[in-house]
């Protein structure tokens, strides 16, 4: 398959879902800018999204502030989606 045909940020328009975009600055698997990246898109389609940038951890969330940063986030994130108090 072509890239732009597998890329999220090539196929953003078709994303129905809204989205969550969690990256950090030492992440060495996924670099931020790519996130800063889609996020920029999904907003420019007008896509709903959040965009945390995690100052410490990397791609996989090894300190607590990251860890704990992402639970509270995700949890804010699920209630205004669900409609949840």
């Amino acid at each position: 398959a072509k890239d732009e045909e597998v890329s999220p940020y090539d196929r953003a328009k078709n994303i129905s879902a809204p989205v969550m975009i969690i990256t950090a600055v030492d992440d060495r698997r996924v670099p931020y800018n790519q996130s800063k990246k889609m996020h920029a898109r999904l907003e420019n389609l007008g896509k709903p999204n959040r965009y945390i940038e995690l100052k410490d951890g990397d791609h996989y969330l090894v300190t607590a502030p990251s860890r704990q940063t992402i639970l509270l986030e995700t949890g804010k994130f699920l209630r205004e989606q669900l409609g949840a108090p």
